[in-house]
């Protein structure tokens, strides 16, 4: 009787709702296994065999099983959200943010996996991501290294290799031009839209925060929980133009703060008023107004919004007095 194989899993699973794939290690293959409903594929690609590995980053919109299992979970929170007051609210910004994270994942660390031997060049569903695909190459490395001796294996960062041809033109000395007297063009950085949109969404939430104190106003809840659902957006946006360097570093970090902020300050504000509430209806051992508490939580909501923006507006400043510096050319 043939001795049992024994595999290994290897970095990355697929879970479709038709489809699922999967790659395991073998003694001196890799073996590759894409289920299609009741009928499975294998195919096996020999380590000795293996010429090149491409990943290339780029958008991956793949909707697994969990993700779909999360989405029930979320419709079943938001049927029964309806019996509180701050239900649907909460949980419509928690839908939200994991939606936005999701897209996130799927346009900034989403890759595709290619494996080419002499006779195929063959894609591997199961590595789509980014970190999946570092997992998958440190743990194959030492396998193809001792299959091909003479193998010169190179480390590289794959997000940061360029695709295809580039397009290079080297002028020759008839066809320069002389020298002109104006400065070298340069293109600005740090220029995006989405920054200067949230910029104007938080002057816009510390203002609208700022007239609901003054006055009483409907829908105040409402306006203020579309503004931060606003505001997280935008966030989202500029992390993945910082991930594809549209944007600057600083801008990146505002972002982050922006999220970071949002957060503290809604989940911050419910559960400082109710922990107050509970301990002075506790002490008093009647009801209490918590009115006093709401108005601090807007004041602090009303600061921080406020302090962000104008960090944004001297990061903007700054951004656009360095794009208006000439780079320094070296002879």
């Amino acid at each position: 009787m043939a001795d049992r194989i024994h595999y290994r899993k290897l970095p990355g699973h697929r879970r479709g709702f038709f489809r699922s794939s999967s790659a395991w290690l073998g003694p001196d293959y890799l073996l590759a296994v894409n289920s299609i409903r009741f009928r499975e594929e294998y195919k096996r690609y020999y380590f000795r065999d293996i010429q090149a590995i491409i990943v290339a980053g780029r958008p991956r919109f793949h909707l697994s099983t969990r993700a779909a299992l999360l989405g029930f979970l979320w419709l079943i929170a938001f049927s029964i959200s309806y019996r509180s007051p701050q239900g649907p609210a909460l949980v419509g910004a928690a839908g939200i943010t994991l939606v936005g994270i999701w897209l996130y994942i799927s346009t900034a660390c989403s890759c595709t996996f290619r494996i080419y031997t002499a006779a195929s060049g063959d894609l591997l569903p199961s590595v789509y991501r980014t970190w999946v695909a570092r997992q998958f190459l440190r743990a194959i490395e030492p396998q193809i290294s001792a299959a091909q001796v003479t193998l010169e294996w190179q480390s590289v960062d794959f997000e940061s290799v360029h695709i295809g041809p580039r397009e290079t033109m080297v002028p020759s000395a008839a066809s320069q031009s002389p020298p002109v007297e104006s400065g070298p063009s340069f293109e600005p950085r740090g220029r995006s839209n989405s920054f200067n949109v949230l910029l104007t969404a938080l002057f816009a939430d510390a203002l609208w925060h700022w007239f609901s104190l003054l006055h009483a106003v409907p829908w105040t809840s409402t306006i203020s929980n579309v503004l931060a659902v606003f505001e997280i957006t935008l966030a989202i946006v500029l992390l993945v133009q910082y991930r594809r360097k549209k944007v600057s570093s600083a801008q990146q970090k505002l972002a982050i703060a922006t999220l970071v902020g949002t957060g503290l300050i809604f989940y911050g504000t419910m559960i400082g008023v109710a922990g107050l509430a509970s301990f002075r209806a506790a002490a008093v051992k009647g009801p209490v107004d918590i009115q006093p508490a709401v108005r601090v939580a807007e004041e602090i909501n009303i600061g921080v919004t406020l302090a962000l923006g104008l960090v944004g507006l001297a990061i903007l400043f700054l951004d656009r007095k360095t794009s208006q510096e000439p780079p320094s050319i070296i002879p």
